[in-house]
């Protein structure tokens, strides 16, 4: 998948008033104008990589350019993810459901008995 329908798939999906929360909280903490917090939330979105969700948990709205670069956002993260794995495993990977419940037949944890047989708890 390229980057363009990549961008388009994530901005059809995107949780928008979940977005506006986000610029919101940015704002009261920081006083700074929301449409520039906005402004500034998209191009990390488009130069980094960086969701609404990474901007605010990283605290990218304190940090240069140099720094933001720096952060292994979740556009980063799943670009290593498909560099880095088997092909034929990547759907499993984005299944994480899936992930827990084989790794959960697979392995058992030594502290199975805790969750009596609930995995998604770990």
């Amino acid at each position: 998948m390229g980057k363009l329908s990549y961008i388009l798939g994530c901005v059809t999906r995107m949780d928008y008033p979940e977005l506006f929360r986000t610029v919101g909280k940015v704002h009261k903490i920081t006083g700074k104008n929301s449409v520039g917090i906005l402004a500034d939330v998209v191009k990390c979105g488009l130069k980094y990589g960086a969701g609404f969700n990474d901007y605010l948990l990283c605290e990218f709205y304190n940090l240069t350019d140099a720094q933001r670069a720096t952060y292994i956002t979740r556009s980063v993260n799943n670009t290593l993810v498909s560099l880095l794995n088997d092909r034929g495993v990547l759907p499993l990977l984005r299944q994480q459901k899936r992930v827990l419940h084989h790794l959960w037949q697979v392995h058992r944890p030594p502290v199975a008995g805790l969750w009596q047989g609930h995995p998604e708890r770990i």
